[in-house]
């Protein structure tokens, strides 16, 4: 996989400050003839419009065409219709999911028409390329009102912030990365229902109310706190998503509730 960091666009080239976070530039080995500079700025610009996971994937998404556009010596600018549609293929070939490939399609396809609005490019060439994500036939996965109950007391047991993250999940239906990064500054405790602003998928600004078993774990989880991350670590970062997914998931395997994905509780 290319190395990814900040590219730095000539005043020429840069028509607005881009954000460094999400800027791109690919060393590729073996390919220091290809000049990419211009094809790696207009990334950079094009990813300040996206932020956190969003633009995280997307950054992935466009290193790996990138990646592969050094591969075949082809330079991004100059790709056409048939080089997409066979990378696109390749990728299935892999066995990459139908999803991951429809977003590496869009990414490439919001990539090239910034280049059109830009005058970089007359036309897109992702712009009659389309994929087909097969329709899921699996079983939406729910746990019964018996586990669930098995799991929050097993969360309880744990420690007061597995035990408020857990009730919280199973009573708004929110994505454990939502929760994860919920701030104490987002809790509002009006006289009345008390709810939690959130961030969701989209980036978009959410309120949630608060149910009185969670509102009162997240009152004793974060006692003597007025500001930070709700779901604190140790050294006062915020919980990573990943970490307190292992550690439900240990918790329903110690209860043999099978197969578990913390999106199981939003159902």
């Amino acid at each position: 996989m290319p190395t990814l960091k900040t590219a730095i666009c000539p005043p020429t080239m840069m028509k607005q400050p881009h954000n460094g976070h999400y800027g791109v530039v690919l060393q590729l080995p073996g390919t220091r003839r290809l000049d990419f500079s211009r094809a790696l700025c207009l990334a950079t610009e094009f990813l300040t419009s996206y932020q956190g996971h969003t633009a995280a994937a997307y950054r992935r998404d466009l290193a790996d065409f990138f990646r592969r556009c050094g591969i075949d010596r082809i330079d991004p600018l100059d790709a056409r219709r048939v080089d997409l549609a066979r990378y696109l293929q390749d990728l299935q070939q892999i066995g990459l999911t139908p999803a991951t490939i429809a977003r590496r399609l869009v990414a490439l396809r919001g990539y090239y028409n910034y280049c059109v609005d830009e005058n970089v490019l007359p036309t897109s060439p992702a712009a009659r390329i389309k994929t087909r994500r097969q329709r899921s036939q699996t079983i939406i996965r729910a746990l019964s009102l018996t586990d669930q109950a098995r799991l929050l007391g097993a969360s309880d047991a744990h420690g007061p912030r597995m035990s408020a993250l857990t009730w919280l999940l199973a009573s708004t239906g929110l994505r454990i990365s939502e929760a994860c990064s919920a701030r104490i500054e987002d809790l509002q405790l009006p006289g009345g229902q008390p709810w939690l602003d959130v961030t969701c998928k989209g980036n978009v600004r959410r309120s949630v109310p608060l149910a009185e078993p969670a509102q009162r774990r997240i009152a004793t989880l974060i006692a003597g706190r007025d500001n930070g991350p709700l779901f604190a670590t140790r050294t006062g970062k915020a919980l990573d998503r990943h970490s307190a997914a292992r550690t439900m998931g240990s918790l329903a395997a110690d209860l043999d509730l099978g197969p578990f994905s913390p999106h199981v509780l939003r159902h």
